[in-house]
């Protein structure tokens, strides 16, 4: 049963978001992250996280797109979820530069870029 709540809730969330309906895509995410936390796995609750940074990302309220995005890279490196790690950068990266912090955007960016390694060979040698 979790699985689908996790899955569903978020997916709700998102289609209000297509339609600019910011109000109930919150409220939608909030309560995904609800039972995310309580119900869901760390791969889960950190792409949770990610979808509501990127949800706050898109209501331009970028310093919340930050902290949930934040936490969605601390929650992956803790447990190793490689798999998601390449889209918070990328994310991570976006929020900097809409904020103008280019410095931050080129960071993230290089991170997942360095030396021509694909994302993942990266996040081995980083983790």
């Amino acid at each position: 049963m979790s699985g689908v709540w996790v899955a569903v809730i978020p997916s709700l969330a998102a289609c209000y978001a297509k339609q600019n309906n910011f109000e109930k895509a919150q409220f939608h995410m909030e309560k995904a992250l609800q039972i995310t936390q309580e119900i869901g796995t760390p791969y889960e609750l950190a792409g949770s996280l990610l979808k509501a940074g990127r949800l706050f990302f898109k209501m331009r309220k970028f310093d919340n797109a930050l902290k949930f995005t934040h936490r969605a890279r601390s929650i992956t490196l803790q447990h190793s979820q490689r798999n998601v790690y390449v889209d918070i950068l990328s994310t991570l990266s976006n929020i900097h530069q809409e904020k103008g912090q280019l410095d931050s955007a080129i960071l993230y960016s290089r991170i997942f870029t360095r030396q021509g390694r694909s994302p993942q060979l990266y996040y081995w040698r980083t983790a």
